[in-house]
C-alpha cells in the first residue's frame, strides 16, 4: 500500500521552471492533487519556451517535474470562472506569478479570500532584500559555496563551467514544500488563510550556507572530504571507459574495497592528502576495464559505485 498521507489536499500551481515545480512534485509523491495552471499564451518557459529554445534539455526536465500532474491551459484574463473554480476546490495555492501579473488578473491573496474561508497562498521570489532577478548561479554565489568549486588552477582559465545541478534551486524547492506543508497545518487549524513569501536567497542561506560558515571560508582549509581531499572519497577512470565512484570512508568499507581492488593500503592512509596515495588507488583502478571493475564491484558492501 502506497504512503500518501497528502490524498486530500489539492494544490494549485501557479509557478513555472524548476522550484515551484519541483517542490509539487515532491508533494504528488506524499499523495496530494497537483493542478499546474499555465497561461495559454506565456506557458511555461520549459516546454518549448525559451529556455528549451536555447538548450532543449529543459523540454526533458519539464516533462519529468511535472508528471503525475493535472496541466491546465487556461487565459488568465478570459477563464476566470474556471480559475474561480480551481481557487475554492484548492488547499493550497503556489504562486510564481510576478506581483503585476497577480493584480492585472485578480490572482492576488485578497482574490482568493473572497472565494474559500481558508487556504495557503505561498508566493515565490528571487530575494526578499532586492527588486531584481536573481538565478541558481547567483544564490550559491551569495553563500560563496562556489569558492568550493574553485581551485589554485581557475583564475588562469577563461572561463569556468558552473556545476551541472541547479543545487539552490533544488534547494528552493525543498524549502517550499517544508513552508507549503507548515502552513497547510496552521491554515487548516485556524480555519484562516495563510499569506507567505519564500525567496530563492533566503532558502539557500537558510540550507546551504551553514555548511560553508563565513569562519570556515575564511579558514585555512579550502578542500574538505566532500571535494576531494581524501582518496576514500574520490571518482577515478577505468581503463576502457566510465569511472568508478569510491566513497569508503568507515574503515569497514576501505578495507572491503581494497580487499576487492588487490589494495595494499592501510586503513589510516585513506585520509591522507598526499599525491601518492591517491595515485597508488588510481593506478590499480585505471587498470581494470568497466567489466572487470564491474564484477569486483558487484554485490560489494564498499560504498562504490560505477559510473558508465
Amino acid at each position: 500500500m502506497s504512503y500518501s498521507p497528502l490524498e486530500d489536499i489539492t494544490i494549485l500551481d501557479f509557478s513555472h521552471r524548476l522550484p515551484g515545480p519541483l517542490s509539487t512534485l515532491q508533494l504528488t509523491r506524499l499523495g496530494a492533487k497537483v493542478i499546474k495552471v499555465e497561461d495559454k499564451s506565456f506557458g511555461d518557459p520549459f516546454d518549448g519556451g525559451s529556455f528549451d529554445a536555447m538548450d532543449s534539455s529543459f523540454s526533458d526536465w519539464y516533462r519529468t517535474l511535472n508528471e503525475n500532474k493535472e496541466i491546465r491551459k487556461l487565459d488568465l484574463k478570459s477563464d476566470k470562472e474556471e480559475i474561480a473554480k480551481l481557487v475554492k476546490s484548492a488547499d493550497i495555492v503556489l504562486m510564481g506569478l510576478p506581483s503585476k501579473v497577480q493584480k492585472k488578473f485578480a490572482l492576488e491573496i485578497d482574490d482568493f479570500r473572497a472565494l474559500r474561508d481558508h487556504g495557503v497562498f505561498m508566493e515565490m521570489t528571487s530575494s526578499r532584500e532586492q527588486a531584481f532577478g536573481m538565478h541558481d548561479l547567483n544564490a550559491l554565489a551569495k553563500t560563496n559555496l562556489l569558492a568550493l568549486h574553485l581551485n589554485e588552477n581557475s583564475r588562469q582559465q577563461e572561463w569556468i563551467a558552473p556545476p551541472f545541478l541547479p543545487v539552490a534551486g533544488v534547494t528552493f524547492a525543498s524549502h517550499l514544500a517544508t513552508e507549503m506543508l507548515a502552513a497547510l497545518i496552521h491554515a487548516q487549524k485556524k480555519k484562516t488563510w495563510v499569506a507567505r513569501v519564500a525567496a530563492l536567497e533566503e532558502a539557500v542561506q537558510f540550507l546551504l550556507a551553514p555548511l560553508y560558515s563565513k569562519a570556515l571560508s575564511e579558514s585555512a582549509q579550502k578542500e574538505f572530504l566532500h571535494n576531494g581531499r581524501y582518496p576514500c572519497y574520490a571518482i577515478y577512470p577505468l581503463k576502457d571507459k566510465g569511472y568508478l565512484a569510491v566513497a569508503s570512508v568507515e574503515q569497514k568499507y576501505w578495507d572491503r574495497f581494497c580487499q576487492a581492488f588487490n589494495l595494499d593500503i592501510e586503513a589510516p592512509l585513506r585520509f591522507s592528502s598526499e599525491a601518492g596515495v591517491f595515485s597508488e588507488v588510481a593506478r590499480s583502478i585505471r587498470a581494470l576495464e568497466f567489466q572487470q571493475a564491474q564484477a569486483l564491484s558487484e554485490g560489494l558492501d564498499a560504498c562504490v559505485t560505477l559510473i558508465d
